[in-house]
């Protein structure tokens, strides 16, 4: 239960202009999304508190078709919007010369939670930021391998502290992401086209 809790004259202007356009459309996007997020507190106000805590919204049926004909009409964006994101954090950069890959972790049964929740309008619109990806299958990993102390308390020190982050695009829309919370550090794939994401290791710290 607690893992349900748990994207130059001629030659020198017109590329700035290009530029300026695309940043433009991207932030545009970007309010428009803003917006439509919003508007969903009114739909989500049709569904009792304890099915939304069981991701349950069969309620109303409507905040589904909604979603799904936003996330429709505006796939290409979405796409552009998470590379955007993804960009930003290409400038970063750190080693993990002091972590220790962690073996034997079972990255299928950690996976196929995303695969299992993908399909839901609610879930793809929650995780539009390619970081809420990360974050949910953080959430996923500590709570099933910590105590509750111990899950509460790293949730705490994440609220307090900050994670540092790095990514690496290896392909048109395929993304490395790699989230360094200090006591552990993260590794992912994600591609912003097909939406295929997956957990790829998991460092410790050495102590």
């Amino acid at each position: 239960m607690r893992a349900k809790f748990t994207i130059l004259l001629i030659f020198f202007y017109l590329p700035l202009i290009s530029v300026n356009a695309q940043n433009k459309k991207a932030n545009t996007f970007k309010e428009e999304l803003n917006y439509f997020r919003f508007s969903l507190y009114t739909e989500l106000d049709k569904i009792s508190s304890e099915k939304i805590r069981n991701l349950d919204f069969t309620e109303n049926k409507d905040l589904a078709i909604k979603i799904d004909s936003f996330l429709l009409k505006n796939n290409k964006q979405i796409s552009e919007y998470q590379n955007n994101i993804l960009e930003e954090y290409t400038v970063f950069d750190f080693d993990l010369y002091n972590y220790k890959k962690i073996e034997n972790t079972n990255f299928d049964e950690l996976n196929s939670i995303y695969v299992q929740y993908i399909n839901l309008p609610v879930y793809k619109i929650a995780i539009i930021n390619p970081f809420a990806i990360c974050e949910n299958m953080i959430s996923v990993y500590q709570s099933t391998t910590y105590s509750t102390a111990e899950y509460a308390g790293s949730i705490m020190k994440g609220k307090i502290a900050q994670a540092i982050i790095k990514t690496i695009k290896t392909d048109k829309n395929e993304w490395k992401i790699i989230i360094n919370q200090y006591y552990f550090a993260y590794e992912f794939s994600l591609n912003t086209e097909t939406n295929e994401f997956n957990i790829l290791k998991i460092y410790k710290r050495n102590e």
